[in-house]
C-alpha cells in the first residue's frame, strides 16, 4: 500500500459508514483477511484500500500533469488527461489492493503444502511409536515445518484452553487455504470421532498427498514443454519475422528499416522474455518430495 495500513485505517474511520457499505459488496474479503492472519475488520481494510488508492491516484495525476506541462501541452488538456489516468489508476489499484489478501492466501497455501508431507510423516512416526495424536501435533509445532507448524500451533493453543482436539482441528480445516491440509485434517477429525486407527489414517493421508504432489510435478513437466516452446517462439521467431517483414514490406507502407525500429523491437522482446520466465516460475508447483 502507498499509505501504511494503520494510517489508512485511522483516516478511513472518519467515514466508516461508507466503508461498511462498500465492504458488504465484497463478502469474501473477511474470509481472506482471516486466512492471511490480518487482524483488521473488512470495512477497515476496505477504507485503507480507498485511502491508499486515492493518494496514489493524486500522485500519478501530479506527475503526469507536470510532464505534460513541461512538454508544452495545453493546460486544460493536460488536466483532463491527467485526471483520466489518475481515475483509472484509482479504480485499478483499489481492486488490486482489495483482492490482494486472496492472493496472499493462495501463497500461504503453497507454503503450507510445501512442507505438509514431511510434517505428516513426522506425526505418523510419533503415532507409530505410541504417542497420541495431540502429542504428535505438539511435536510438529516444535519442528521447523514453516507455515504447517504455525497452523498446528494454533490447534495446540486452542486445545490448551480446553477445546477438544477434534474441535480445534475442525477450526483449522475451516480457516486454512490449503486444500491438501483441509483434506488431511478432516480425515483426522473423522478418525478421532469414529475411534478408528489414527496410524492407519495418517499413513493413507501421506500416501495420497505424495501421489497428488507427484501428479502435480508430472503435469508441470508436460506443461513446461509448451511454455518452453512459447518462450522460443516469442524470444527468437517472432522478433526475427517482425524485422524481416519490416524490411520486406516496409517500403510499400512507407516504413523504413531504420535503427529506431531495432531500438523498439529489442526492448519489447526483452520484456516479453522476462514475462514468460515469470510465468514459467509461477506455474512451478511448490512441493518437496
Amino acid at each position: 500500500m502507498f499509505v501504511p495500513l494503520e494510517t489508512g485505517i485511522k483516516i478511513s474511520n472518519r467515514f466508516r459508514g461508507l466503508t461498511v457499505r462498500i465492504s458488504n459488496f465484497f463478502p469474501k474479503i473477511k474470509d481472506d483477511l482471516v486466512k492471511t492472519d490480518v487482524e483488521v475488520e473488512a470495512d477497515q481494510y476496505t477504507g485503507a484500500c480507498i485511502i491508499s488508492a486515492f493518494v496514489s491516484a493524486i500522485f500519478v495525476f501530479l506527475i503526469m500533469f507536470l510532464l505534460l506541462y513541461i512538454l508544452g501541452a495545453d493546460t486544460n488538456m493536460a488536466i483532463l488527461l491527467s485526471a483520466i489516468v489518475g481515475t483509472i489508476i484509482l479504480i485499478l489499484l483499489f481492486f488490486v489492493l482489495l483482492f490482494y489478501p486472496g492472493i496472499l492466501a493462495g501463497k500461504k497455501a503453497e507454503l503450507i503444502e510445501k512442507d505438509l508431507v514431511y510434517a505428516l510423516k513426522d506425526m505418523l512416526l510419533e503415532v507409530s511409536a505410541g504417542a497420541s495424536l495431540y502429542d504428535a501435533i505438539v511435536g510438529t509445532t516444535r519442528a521447523d515445518y514453516g507455515a504447517v507448524s504455525r497452523e498446528f500451533e494454533k490447534v495446540v493453543k486452542r486445545s490448551n484452553t480446553g477445546v477438544p482436539v477434534e474441535n480445534a482441528l475442525e477450526e483449522l480445516a475451516l480457516r486454512t487455504t490449503s486444500e491438501y491440509l483441509r483434506t488431511a485434517v478432516w480425515q483426522m477429525v473423522n478418525a478421532l470421532k469414529a475411534g478408528s486407527n489414527i496410524e492407519g489414517t495418517l499413513s493413507e493421508i501421506v500416501k495420497d498427498l505424495t501421489a497428488n504432489q507427484r501428479a502435480k510435478i508430472k503435469s508441470y513437466a508436460q506443461e513446461l514443454n509448451i511454455l518452453a516452446l512459447l518462450y522460443m517462439l516469442f524470444s527468437v521467431v517472432v522478433p526475427t519475422i517482425a524485422i524481416t517483414l519490416i524490411i520486406v514490406i516496409g517500403p510499400f507502407l512507407g516504413i523504413s528499416a531504420s535503427p529506431e525500429i531495432f531500438y523498439i523491437v529489442l526492448p519489447v522482446s526483452f520484456f516479453i522474455q522476462i514475462a514468460l520466465l515469470e510465468l514459467i516460475k509461477s506455474r512451478r508447483p511448490v512441493v518437496h518430495l
